[in-house]
C-alpha cells in the first residue's frame, strides 16, 4: 500500500492505495478515476503504518483491495460504505 498525507487549509487529507494500482485508470459505467501517483504515492506503509496516519487523518481516500481491508479490519467502515468502481473497492472518509 502506498500513502501520502495532504494538508488543505489546516485539514488533513490520507491518499492510500493498493501499490498496484498506481498510474492506472477504472472505468465502468458510472465513473472513471485515475490513481495519480502526484496524490497518491507517498510512502509504502504496513498495516500498522496505515492505521497509525488514519488515525491522523483528517478525512482519508482509498482505493484497493487491500487498504479497504486494513480499513474495515481496524474499524474504520464497515461493508457498507464501500463503492465498487469496476473491480476495485473505494471508499471515501470523514471524521466530524
Amino acid at each position: 500500500m502506498y500513502c501520502k498525507m495532504h494538508s488543505m487549509h489546516g485539514h488533513s487529507i490520507l491518499a492510500c492505495c493498493d501499490a498496484d494500482l498506481i498510474g492506472k485508470k477504472i472505468e465502468d459505467e458510472k465513473f472513471s478515476v485515475e490513481i495519480k501517483a502526484s496524490f497518491y504515492k507517498g510512502v509504502e506503509v504496513s498495516a500498522e503504518q496505515f492505521k497509525e496516519m488514519m488515525g491522523e487523518a483528517g478525512s482519508a481516500n482509498l482505493f484497493g483491495k487491500k487498504c479497504v481491508a486494513v480499513a474495515i479490519e481496524e474499524g474504520f467502515i464497515n461493508q457498507s460504505s464501500i463503492i465498487m468502481i469496476k473491480d476495485v473497492p473505494h471508499v471515501q472518509i470523514y471524521k466530524i
